[in-house]
């Protein structure tokens, strides 16, 4: 999450942006088991790493629609689509934890 705030330096204003730890992590899924083994794996990860996040289950179809996902389950933080169509791995998600990017990751369906 990025937060803005503006201060006074000689006289100028200027906006600062400071990133903050608080995440974001939206599961995208239908409920089933596949998307609930991410949750749980996302909030192992969460728990592991000390992040602080906010991990939500999304699994209202007309919801995950408006992400324009092609297969599920998928992972979304900040807003942006992160992975689909798979269950990744532990360090894949420790590293997301750390430094959340945009590059979609797609997996396979065989695990």
């Amino acid at each position: 999450m990025i937060l803005s705030r503006k201060e006074n330096i000689n006289g100028n204003k200027i906006k600062v942006q400071t990133k903050t730890n608080n995440m974001k992590i939206e599961i995208l899924g239908t409920g089933c088991k596949r998307c609930n083994d991410l949750y749980e794996q996302v909030k192992k990860a969460v728990e592991q790493t000390k992040s602080t996040a906010t991990i939500t289950k999304v699994e209202d179809i007309m919801e995950i629609m408006n992400y324009s996902i092609m297969m599920t389950p998928a992972v979304v933080i900040d807003g942006k689509i992160i992975s689909q169509g798979c269950i990744p791995k532990e360090s894949e998600i420790k590293n997301w934890l750390a430094e959340p990017t945009c590059l979609l990751n797609f997996c396979t369906f065989a695990k």
